[in-house]
């Protein structure tokens, strides 16, 4: 019945409608089709007929595009209108419209019907402004998507061997400002996973046009690929339309040729001690496994048992990083170094490649200052008034330095923006220096701050320490996310010790509530900057209300030391068992040692309660829910005794979150002056950061 009445309206409606327009040229064809980024020319005569006459060449009329469904069409766009609304044009005969090149929004309008052969079938329509009954409808037409693609010409080589490198070329034409990724893919695993079984090698977004376009990207082939035949996928990687993918047919795979490497370094052994702030000169030797024109990288790694991971305190970089057959670098040892040292060689742009070198000792400086405040374990609070205390040997009575805070950003240069504590400051042997000073709002939160004393040309930085914003809030509920940018405009949420980690924001996706479970799970979804490389993660993270503060592995195995230990702290969860909310605080550790770095208290509301079936919030029965939390504590301390024995003390007690006693006997002090001291060291252009 309900059919019949929708047909006789319809009859009714096609009864009182009048067709005055008689569409002419290529839209008035059967057939007719338009590419992306095309221009349609819309031609159209008045009909001379009694019905029309009020139908004058300078009446208004609507220009519309209409999708054309079984059961009813959906008008999808005014043409004529400049913005939203029914803006018309002088009935002249004739109308252009450019076609987009993305018809994401379109095809979201038609609701993607694909009744007709697998294409939406659209048509114009003119319409009488003053008279919406007087309207002409034109031939259907379909969008042509193919024109939009994505090509790789084929490879200079077909076999590449590990370490080498190899440039490939990225062609793309109708997708303007669209973002590409492009994959190399074992072939012999192409019917599984691609993100799991893919190695990202290009990453980009076109510029904005339809016109063909070329990147071309250098890929160096990293060690721990299989020795099998390879492809290169690309694809759009957002969520426009129309897709486009690029995969490379199997004769033009590459294979991949598995070469032993046999790079070694030579210097220093462990029969070697160097002093600290002089220069310890890296010798290497290698025939194979790598190529010329790769860079070697070369670190001077601290091994540090307290901390919980080693840390490059000096290196070249990936702008210094010379040519294998350079076969030698002399690093700058920081003037506070002190302990048990190693070398690290890695291939800039492929760290599966990476060699380190016997453990070797250092012994301390003759002349420096230690600094004595703030610990490890007390940041200083960014709009406070701050106090930096240190203490210094071996120089004269009336001896200053340029005292600042430096937020550096490489190990080897000074970088960052100096904050200018005392032009002159005292360092005078035996006594205690304090210097206060009022700490900007406008400073990067994050471990990587130092105090660097500068005397003349030469100059000396501490260990680093951490700066908070006060009661700065970087997290906001969306929906049933959780999002945390960066606050009062700063690039980044949170930065590592010498940049080496820049957590640009991140977000916990609320995966749903679960009848009968305890538990409130969230995806943490995290973009950073890891030693200059941008990377995106994904986490998955369970909490329930009452929980101690308990720590996650922000980014699970990144399989980077710094990565690994950087940890996403939660507690003072509240999950009511109606479960319409949850409300908890976050914090960030760079390490378990270090300070924590408060991100705020979040929370979702309106989560929508309990499902319909559910009776009841937590089922006692459910093993699961009789899973318990450890609270998150500290590692032992442990005192390094000489080059390869270590001690371990007793272990620090927790008495509030970032704060521990001191530890037992024969334990050493991060921050005493045996572990972390200052003395004079290069120039400016080579200040290297302290363990």
């Amino acid at each position: 019945m309900l059919s019949a009445v929708l047909f006789l309206l319809a009859v009714a409606s096609v009864a009182s409608a009048q067709d005055c327009f008689e569409f002419t040229g290529a839209v008035a064809e059967e057939g007719f089709g338009a590419e992306l980024g095309s221009t349609i020319e819309l031609t159209w005569v008045t009909k001379d007929t009694e019905e029309c006459k009020s139908v004058t060449p300078n009446s208004q009329v609507l220009i519309e595009l209409w999708d054309e469904d079984t059961f009813f069409d959906d008008k999808l766009a005014v043409l004529s209108s400049s913005g939203e609304g029914n803006e018309g044009v002088s009935n002249s005969g004739s109308f252009s419209w450019s076609v987009p090149f993305e018809t994401t929004e379109l095809n979201k309008l038609a609701g993607s019907t694909s009744f007709f052969g697998g294409k939406t079938q659209l048509y114009f329509k003119i319409v009488a402004q003053l008279n919406s009954d007087i309207k002409s409808k034109s031939q259907t037409f379909v969008i042509n998507e193919a024109g939009a693609s994505i090509a790789v010409p084929a490879l200079d080589a077909s076999k590449y061997v590990t370490g080498s490198s190899f440039s490939f070329t990225v062609k793309t034409i109708k997708l303007p400002s669209r973002l590409i990724k492009c994959y190399v893919r074992d072939r012999a695993i192409v019917n599984l996973d691609l993100l799991t079984n893919s190695v990202l090698v290009a990453e980009f977004t076109t510029e904005n046009n339809g016109n063909l376009q070329e990147q071309t990207f250098e890929w160096r082939v990293a060690s721990t690929l299989n020795s099998d035949p390879h492809m290169i996928l690309c694809e759009t990687a957002d969520d426009k339309e129309p897709a486009a993918k690029f995969a490379s047919p199997p004769d033009r795979d590459f294979d991949v040729v598995k070469q032993d490497l046999d790079l070694a370094v030579t210097a220093p052994t462990e029969t070697d001690v160097i002093t600290a702030n002089t220069e310890v000169v890296v010798k290497w030797t290698y025939t194979s496994g790598i190529a010329p024109t790769e860079k070697i990288r070369v670190d001077l790694f601290s091994q540090s048992v307290y901390l919980g991971f080693d840390r490059s305190i000096a290196t070249t970089g990936d702008d210094g990083a010379v040519s294998p057959d350079a076969g030698t670098v002399s690093l700058l040892v920081p003037p506070g170094a002190v302990g048990v040292y190693y070398i690290v060689l890695t291939v800039v742009g492929n760290r599966a490649i990476r060699v380190t070198s016997d453990r070797f000792a250092i012994k301390e400086a003759t002349k420096g200052c230690t600094l004595i405040a703030p610990l490890s374990s007390a940041p200083l609070v960014a709009g406070q008034e701050v106090t930096v205390k240190y203490r210094c040997v071996g120089f004269t009575e009336d001896a200053t330095a340029k005292a600042e805070l430096v937020n550096t950003n490489d190990y080897n240069t000074a970088g960052g923006e100096a904050h200018l504590l005392e032009a002159a400051a005292p360092l005078k042997e035996g006594v205690d220096h304090e210097i206060t000073y009022d700490l900007t709002q406008n400073v990067q939160p994050g471990w990587a701050w130092h105090l660097r004393l500068t005397v003349g040309d030469n100059s000396m930085s501490s260990r680093p320490f951490l700066v908070v914003n006060a009661a700065a809030e970087h997290c906001a509920a969306a929906g049933n996310a959780i999002k945390c940018d960066p606050a009062a405009a700063k690039p980044n949420v949170a930065v590592t010790t010498g940049h080496d980690l820049e957590l640009q924001n991140f977000e916990m996706d609320f995966n749903g509530v679960v009848c009968g479970s305890k538990f409130a799970s969230f995806k943490v979804k995290s973009n950073v900057r890891l030693r200059g490389v941008s990377q995106a993660f994904s986490q998955s993270v369970s909490v329930y209300a009452g929980q101690p503060r308990v720590g996650f592995p922000m980014f699970g195995e990144a399989g980077d030391n710094v990565a690994n230990e950087f940890i996403l702290l939660i507690s003072d969860v509240v999950y009511p068992e109606t479960r319409d909310s949850i409300k908890f605080d976050i914090e960030l550790q760079q390490s378990p040692d270090l300070a924590t770095l408060p991100i705020g208290t979040v929370e979702l509301a309106g989560l929508g309660g309990l499902p319909a079936e559910c009776t009841k919030a937590v089922d006692d029965e459910d093993s699961r829910n009789q899973e318990v939390a450890e609270e998150y504590t500290k590692p032992p301390t442990v005192a390094t005794r000489g080059v390869g024995a270590a001690t371990t003390v007793a272990a620090a007690t927790t008495t509030a979150p970032g704060d521990t006693t001191a530890p037992g006997p024969g334990g050493t002090d991060p921050d005493s002056a045996s572990a972390v001291s200052l003395a004079v060291g290069a120039v400016l252009a080579a200040v290297a950061m302290l363990a």
